[in-house]
């Protein structure tokens, strides 16, 4: 008898022991499907290192995803080796280290939507990583501005000048906005 439509897939608990950073479900899952993800890599010029960082990118795409009430209807393994899979391959291809073995695998089968999310996922996490690389002053402006607050209130919270807060703003989200554009992998998320 098959799952009833509309129902969570049993795996359901790993997504959601993701959202909660339940470490007794985290352990589980690098257990369980990290040796099917290292196998993959190896088996496409990879190492285990690569597998095991793509693996880490993965899981931190589906933290995202489980934070914004992800619900799977396919088994943990084949969404993560899926996402696994269309991440390592864009990785080969932008390293331009595709061999013809792979170029002759047939793409991972794919859901749309599954495809779609995960891309949206992938422009946050490029966001997220060169919003950390802001300095420290770049990153308390930004986030109050982004939180609601107009400059004044931003500038009153950092103690700080009004048209110095305008100027770094506008400063920042240039530095921002040029560095993620420069990303190798941006050009691949747009």
């Amino acid at each position: 008898m098959g799952r009833i439509q509309g129902s969570p897939h049993p795996d359901q608990q790993y997504v959601d022991g993701l959202a909660n950073n339940n470490r007794q479900i985290i352990s589980s899952i690098y257990e369980q499907f990290l040796p099917m993800i290292v196998a993959y890599v190896k088996q496409n010029r990879g190492n285990r290192q690569d597998a095991e960082d793509l693996f880490a990118e993965t899981l931190e795409i589906l933290n995202l995803q489980a934070r914004d009430g992800l619900q799977i209807r396919q088994s943990f393994a084949a969404y993560c080796k899926l996402i696994c899979q269309r991440r390592w391959i864009n990785k080969l291809k932008r390293n331009q280290r595709i061999s013809l073995e792979l170029e002759e695998q047939a793409e991972p089968v794919e859901d749309a939507e599954v495809v779609a999310k995960m891309e949206a996922y992938e422009r946050k996490l490029l966001y997220r990583r060169h919003f950390s690389y802001l300095a420290e002053r770049c990153r308390q402006i930004l986030g109050l501005q982004w939180a609601g607050n107009n400059l004044k209130e931003v500038a009153e919270a950092l103690q700080l000048n009004h048209s110095y807060v305008r100027r770094q703003a506008q400063k920042c989200k240039n530095t921002l906005m040029t560095n993620i554009q420069g990303d190798p992998l941006f050009s691949e998320l747009i």
